[in-house]
């Protein structure tokens, strides 16, 4: 396989891949912005300072309702300010969000509550109609020819926001306080489990694709054994002379305890979630002690060898991050089944009993 097929020569002259310039393109999220960030998180300290001032002063009595009411009163201008240009679909599901907490915590200050089983049937099957809901995401996958059920962006937005909202209710449930039970208890914690899961794979399909962008490279990922074992075969073969002599014993030592090991295989670590870079500096430092000992032609074959070694560190960070985009939904996938059929039983038990 040539240079060119593995990227590993990089010409000026090649046009940009429209993926990599795709997202490179896009504005970052506001978070990613310091200022920003230090604005919003000191607002909600304030806000959060001044809630435990009113308590300690005793200037009224507040109950859920009114600190429910105070963090979605400061999700509608984080939403609106930040989110409205950028990102409208998720301006629009926070503050849809944050209208049914203020509606919510109007109904809890109000304390004119309807009877306590029929609060818990109305709020559980709303639940479990939110969870329906965001199963719809699925089937729009299935009915994409159909464009009159709407895009599949909108049902994105809607699949986030309806379990963000069903957490919300579930909490308004159990009125704010840890359930009492084992099955109330797995039910609870399993769908906290469902909706961080969630939130985790929004993170990764956020945060992957820019990772995988600055590597300036492009791999399948079922292909990505074949072209490990290449690299190997490569630099097996810059270890022979043309005259089939072998390289020096320092080389040759040095290639066997500390590159060929690397290519057996890929080699996924999860500290490449965190930087696409994690370890390379102290393994290509290995190289510089070896450089320094050997002659000008041995020190060209340590070079292509480190190039083919910088390549295979590429491929285990494609290897790893592609993997745990792949696999996450799985995960998810599995516990809102479980989500779905706990809900659903215990709504029917309280319908029976």
């Amino acid at each position: 396989m040539p240079d060119q097929e593995l990227h590993l020569n990089r010409g000026t002259g090649n046009p940009p891949n429209p993926w990599v310039v795709h997202l490179q393109s896009r504005p970052l999220p506001w978070f990613y912005s310091p200022v920003k960030l230090r604005v919003w998180s000191l607002l909600l300290f304030l806000f959060l300072v001044g809630a435990l001032w009113i308590k300690t002063q005793n200037l009224f009595l507040p109950n859920a309702g009114h600190y429910l009411a105070l963090l979605s009163a400061f999700m509608v201008p984080l939403a609106f300010f930040n989110l409205r240009k950028t990102a409208i679909g998720h301006c629009m599901g926070l503050t849809v969000t944050a209208l049914t907490g203020l509606g919510l915590a109007a109904y809890l200050i109000n304390g004119h509550r309807l009877d306590g089983d029929l609060e818990k049937i109305i709020s559980g099957a709303s639940i479990l109609a939110l969870i329906l809901l965001a199963a719809g995401f699925k089937m729009k996958k299935f009915l994409s020819p159909f464009k009159v059920f709407g895009t599949g962006r909108a049902w994105k937005h809607i699949h986030i926001y309806s379990g963000v909202i069903a957490l919300l209710l579930l909490i308004f449930h159990i009125n704010f306080r840890f359930p009492v039970g084992l099955f109330s208890n797995a039910m609870f914690y399993l769908f906290g489990s469902f909706i961080v899961v969630g939130f985790f794979g929004i993170y990764l399909q956020h945060v992957i694709p820019m990772k995988l962008a600055d590597l300036e490279i492009e791999v399948v990922y079922e292909k990505i054994p074949q072209i490990i074992a290449e690299l190997q075969e490569r630099v097996q073969g810059l270890l022979k002379k043309p005259d089939e002599s072998n390289v020096s014993p320092l080389l040759s030592s040095f290639c066997k305890q500390e590159v060929l090991p690397f290519f057996k295989g890929a080699l996924p670590n999860i500290q490449y979630a965190f930087s696409v870079s994690s370890g390379l500096i102290d393994k290509l430092h290995k190289f510089d002690n070896c450089h320094q000992f050997l002659g000008e032609e041995e020190q060209q074959i340590l070079d292509e060898i480190k190039k083919y070694y910088k390549y295979k560190q590429k491929l285990d960070v494609h290897a790893s991050l592609q993997w745990l985009l792949r696999r996450w939904l799985w995960l998810h996938v599995f516990l809102a089944c479980l989500v779905t059929v706990f809900v659903t039983h215990h709504l029917i038990l309280i319908l029976m009993y």
